[in-house]
């Protein structure tokens, strides 16, 4: 993870601890509080991000797709973390091959992925109405959720404890 951060300023981790102190916020890596301070606060695209771009042309969707999983884990950062998973798909739809084979690996339940894919129900609703032009992203989004949900199934998981 050390490598996906490298390039933060250093300088700004005390201040920024002390931010996430404040609101609650409880990330233990120093680098990884700051980096998730940057993104609530300021809005960023990962495009605007050296590490996060640096880390997609290396092909690191998987890893992120992990440590947003991890950080789902953390009292309080599921839905954060269910956004940025969310907004990575979006900004780099390409990434979704690796990312579905690490939630794959992670056992994640295909309702609980679906959460975190670009493709919620107000935005397909909406659009409905809008140009055609945006609705080619949102089914490439739902044929790959179908196909996560078959690989899921022949792996011999089921759906029975979905509530």
């Amino acid at each position: 993870m050390d490598e996906l951060f490298a390039d933060v300023p250093l300088q700004l981790i005390e201040s920024v601890k002390e931010n996430n102190e404040k609101a609650g916020m409880i990330v233990t890596h120093d680098r990884l509080a700051l980096w998730l301070h940057q993104f609530q606060t300021h809005g960023l695209s990962f495009h605007d991000d050296a590490p996060m771009e640096s880390s997609m042309h290396s092909n690191q969707g998987g890893k992120l797709a992990v440590l947003f999983h991890g950080i789902r884990g953390i009292t309080g950062m599921e839905e954060f973390a269910e956004a940025m998973q969310r907004k990575l798909l979006e900004e780099y739809p390409e990434a979704m091959p690796q990312v579905s084979e690490s939630w794959r690996a992670l056992g994640l339940r295909p309702d609980k992925a679906y959460v975190m894919m670009p493709i919620l129900v107000e935005q397909i609703a909406a659009g409905a109405n809008r140009e055609k032009s945006e609705w080619p992203k949102a089914l490439q989004m739902i044929s790959h959720w179908l196909n996560y949900v078959d690989i899921y199934r022949s792996e011999g998981f089921n759906f029975s404890n979905i509530e």
